[in-house]
């Protein structure tokens, strides 16, 4: 029984004193350099990772129409959404070993979210960390397959702290925001700071960020994309033999009465390129049209492959560069208000406009009038008793 104890406490020693003479050299190496910016060479950088990418879905796919997002407002050539965002999740993992515990508090709504965790290492051979993602956004459904442009308007407020008690304790702690339009991501790290032992025995950093930025993503017409902005904040503490250290991470606002929220995207910005309406066809009448009657009505179809809603330009006249008699014009038929003449040829042509600089015009299109008609009367006597009258139109021949 005391041999296996003597065992089990050169095991425990062993570990420890690895510890702390690992400790010790990169004490040694800040002192000799002086700089804290060198202690990235010699202890890992905690690099938060992001939780994983949600799934990209098709058009036909169950329920989706339930969380597709409405814009606010759209501008010229582009979509702006705002809160209560339909995205939101609050994510968390925990990883320790020895004599350590992790914990956290917090959650997220539509409009923001708020944490607060802690990692604490020691006395004794162990190590914690805890990680937080608080995300936000929206599902969007591509309209047409191109290049998208995604603006991210987003704001985080908090602070980190730490604390050890020797040399043989080491804290660390991180925040940072990862940007996703579909499976692409971005990651800017807005704090990175650590403790080395006995250079920083203590710490305490406060932040308030906005952020400004785009993502440009193909989308193909039809397909969901997740459009996310994620918080992850994560504290990191080391303890060996009597040393032990406390880390701990705010996503929250410390001068709000109670916890304030510290996490907040508070506007995307969606632009793709503006395409042309396609060219008016299939004109009625038709072109080359003979015998069309004085009283005409232009019908024409024009489709957009963005789906903005078009107006429309009229051209028409007896020149084969007619004038233009209507503008802005909504309905894909048009009734021309006079009578036009007889045997007489007519040229017209549409052009579409989507509202945002885009424009087509169809290929100038002619039709023939028909002769004029004289109606006559026909009278036939029947055995001087009765009489039979006939109304017929006549072509008149010039």
């Amino acid at each position: 029984m005391k041999k296996a104890f003597v065992v089990l406490l050169c095991i425990f020693l062993s570990l420890n004193l690895s510890i702390s003479a690992n400790a010790v050299i990169i004490k040694k190496q800040i002192i000799k350099n002086n700089s804290i910016g060198n202690s990235v060479e010699w202890v890992e950088k905690l690099r938060i990772k992001a939780p994983p990418i949600k799934p990209i879905y098709s058009l036909g796919s169950i329920g989706l129409s339930k969380k597709i997002q409405e814009p606010a407002f759209s501008t010229c050539g582009s979509l702006v959404y705002e809160p209560p965002w339909s995205v939101y999740d609050f994510e968390d993992e925990e990883d320790k070993w020895g004599i350590a515990d992790a914990s956290f508090e917090g959650n997220t709504d539509a409009y923001q979210g708020w944490t607060n965790v802690i990692a604490a290492g020691g006395p004794g051979a162990g190590e914690a960390s805890m990680t937080i993602w608080i995300s936000h956004g929206l599902l969007f459904q591509a309209p047409v397959t191109d290049t998208y442009t995604v603006y991210f308007d987003y704001s985080v407020k908090g602070w980190v702290r730490g604390e050890i008690t020797g040399i043989d304790a080491c804290v660390s702690s991180e925040v940072a925001l990862f940007f996703r339009v579909g499976p692409i991501e971005k990651r800017e790290d807005i704090l990175y700071q650590q403790t080395i032992p006995l250079v920083y025995p203590d710490y305490e950093h406060f932040f308030n960020e906005k952020r400004k930025l785009k993502i440009t993503a193909e989308m193909y017409e039809g397909n969901c994309y997740y459009i996310e902005a994620i918080a992850g904040i994560k504290a990191r503490a080391v303890g060996a033999l009597l040393d032990s250290g406390n880390s701990y991470g705010h996503l929250d606002d410390k001068n709000q009465d109670g916890w304030g929220y510290g996490a907040a995207l508070n506007s995307v910005r969606i632009e793709w390129p503006n395409h042309a309406p396609d060219k008016p066809f299939n004109p009625q009448p038709v072109d080359g049209a003979i015998d069309v009657d004085v009283d005409v009505e232009l019908n024409w179809d024009c489709y957009d492959p963005d789906n903005d809603e078009l107006k429309f330009d009229i051209y028409f006249g007896k020149n084969n560069d007619p004038p233009k008699i209507k503008s802005d014009y909504n309905s894909t038929t048009f009734c021309i208000p006079e009578s036009l003449d007889y045997e007489t040829y007519y040229y017209w042509r549409i052009v579409a406009k989507d509202g945002k600089g885009g424009s087509s015009s169809s290929e100038i299109w002619s039709f023939k009038t028909r002769k004029e008609k004289t109606r006559c009367t026909l009278v036939f006597p029947f055995f001087d008793k009765f009489v039979k009258t006939f109304n017929i139109d006549i072509w008149n021949e010039k």
